[in-house]
């Protein structure tokens, strides 16, 4: 895991990847993330659930004055910690954990998710055993063509 230290802040325009309910202001870091987002049709899903400014906080200093919404974290599965996703619809709710004391400055963050696994199931495996005449016949033609293109080079050493 690598931590972005970004802070999206309020949305500015109409970037689509940052809802309406972000707080704080950006910084630079920020708004690379939020140009990565925007560019690679991701959204920061944190910012779309409406939470009161006590439950949306992530970060604290070491003195406690200041807090701020920064733990977007790269993970190898896909989901940061803040929810960034190319799936809008399967996220029910983000929040911060605020009574798990972590020995640090930051909080832990929850997501709920709606995924419907036999829908998702049955379309992956549809997708892998039953094989549409079309694409059969082309992939024995290239197969069939890969083939005799590599006899063809043993013939000629």
């Amino acid at each position: 895991m690598e931590d972005f230290n970004a802070m999206v802040g309020v949305r500015e325009c109409e970037e689509s990847c940052i809802g309406q309910h972000s707080i704080g202001r950006r910084n630079q870091r920020g708004q690379m993330l939020v140009n990565f987002l925007d560019m690679q049709g991701l959204f920061c899903m944190n910012t779309f659930f409406k939470k009161k400014p006590h439950r949306k906080w992530t970060w604290q200093s070491p003195n406690g004055m200041t807090k701020n919404e920064i733990d977007f974290k790269k993970k190898r599965f896909g989901i940061s910690d803040l929810g960034i996703s190319d799936k809008k619809r399967i996220f029910w709710d983000i929040s911060v954990v605020n009574r798990f004391n972590t020995g640090s400055g930051h909080r832990l963050v929850r997501s709920t998710l709606n995924i419907d696994v036999k829908v998702v199931r049955s379309r992956m495996m549809r997708s892998l055993i039953h094989p549409t005449l079309l694409q059969t016949m082309h992939s024995s033609e290239a197969f069939q063509l890969e083939l005799s293109n590599r006899f063809a080079l043993l013939e000629t050493t």
